[in-house]
């Protein structure tokens, strides 16, 4: 499976390297941005298998410290060329690489760290006034309960999870039915229509919206 990276950097030399160095790879796919707020939710909401930083010595490091303090972000980091920074990275795992980088090495430490075969720790988890019993696939609420399917429970822990962030299709797919060639968007599609159907009963309390290809819950 390809793991897809996030590069953000905003030194143009580097990033030329970086699109080089990874051109010919067919383990990765790369994305590079050079301003860090534009791709913020797409980072929390895992669109990507891991989340490379790379410093030049200006501006950025403030954004990126607060980006990581957040507590919803679980992609794994790779910091390049932080010279020492303190950083606080609370739950993310996370690498350092110097300069100058072995190619071989951090494509290493990239298989290393992505959690893309990892399964979700499928906890219970509650929001508002409704209860997700994952054991049970059952979700309560204040005055009555609803019986889920195990595709249709994970679909909903992942929205939750997510906070309110927009959680891509892809990742979800990959998630709750894990990667396969034959699984298609339009099988997501069909859960989330009869997830809604279901939650009907706690309209007051959750709905599963849709926006930029992916779902949240309001």
């Amino acid at each position: 499976m390809t793991q897809k990276l996030l590069l953000f950097s905003q030194d143009k030399v580097f990033n030329n390297m970086a699109a080089e160095l990874f051109a010919g790879s067919k383990n990765f796919e790369i994305e590079i941005a050079e301003e860090l707020t534009h791709r913020k939710i797409n980072i929390e909401n895992g669109t990507a298998d891991a989340f490379l930083f790379f410093y030049s010595g200006k501006g950025s490091l403030e954004k990126f410290k607060s980006l990581l303090s957040k507590e919803s972000l679980r992609t794994p980091i790779l910091t390049i060329n932080l010279n020492q920074e303190v950083v606080s990275f609370k739950k993310n795992r996370t690498l350092h690489f110097d300069l100058p980088i072995n190619f071989s090495e951090l494509c290493q430490a990239l298989h290393n760290i992505s959690p893309a075969n990892a399964d979700p720790d499928y906890c219970d988890l509650k929001f508002k006034k409704l209860y997700l019993n994952m054991t049970t696939g059952v979700i309560n609420g204040p005055k009555n309960k609803i019986r889920l399917t195990d595709k249709e429970a994970k679909i909903l822990w992942h929205l939750i999870d997510a906070k309110g962030l927009i959680v891509n299709q892809n990742y979800l797919l990959d998630k709750v039915w894990g990667y396969r060639d034959d699984i298609e968007t339009n099988t997501l599609t069909t859960h989330i229509y009869t997830l809604r159907k279901k939650l009907n009963d706690f309209i007051n309390f959750i709905s599963i919206e849709s926006s930029d290809g992916g779902y949240y819950i309001n």
